[in-house]
């Protein structure tokens, strides 16, 4: 699957190995042992090392919190190593909501999506993909028409592209 990506000319993105909250922010150096270990994998498998990243739960996440309680500048720390291995990340601006429930119908998907994008020139959606995302899935074509239509396109993320980062609030 993963060399059929690559073939097909899309981005691989690391969004860590795990994907195991109480794993990952227990540290930096857990953070980082577990994106380097996707890394490697995705490397050994494609031959192409990921150049994008996106953070469980997103950059500002209050998962971490939970997890590592002394620490506050956990996920500063984290961008700091991120930038050092020049490992961009991405958040997004709009969202599918598909992740409000296991499944979710597909008419929801698709209103809540075009709602999300609706006002910004360039939009990063989030969307899940997982054995229970099988609506996402189904929402998709219509979701690319309608925005196609819009005058939106896709394109691939690079270190380059047009990002979006949240704001990091320490309290």
């Amino acid at each position: 699957m993963y060399q059929r990506i690559v073939n097909e000319g899309h981005q691989l993105g690391n969004h860590t190995y795990s994907h195991d909250y109480e794993k990952i922010y227990q540290s930096p150096e857990a953070f980082i042992e577990d994106v380097e270990k996707l890394q490697d994998f995705l490397e050994t498998s494609t031959g192409v090392r990921p150049e994008v990243f996106r953070f469980p739960a997103g950059s500002n996440n209050q998962i971490y919190r939970r997890v590592q309680q002394d620490n506050p500048y956990l996920m500063i720390e984290i961008k700091q190593l991120l930038r050092e291995k020049e490992l961009p990340y991405f958040d997004w601006n709009a969202s599918s909501t598909d992740a409000a429930a296991v499944t979710l119908d597909t008419d929801i998907i698709i209103k809540n999506t075009l709602k999300h994008v609706a006002g910004h020139q360039n939009a990063i959606i989030l969307f899940h993909d997982s054995a229970a995302k099988s609506t996402t899935v189904e929402a998709l074509p219509t979701i690319i028409r309608r925005l196609e239509s819009l005058g939106y396109h896709f394109d691939v993320l690079t270190p380059d592209s047009f990002y979006v980062h949240f704001n990091y609030l320490l309290f």
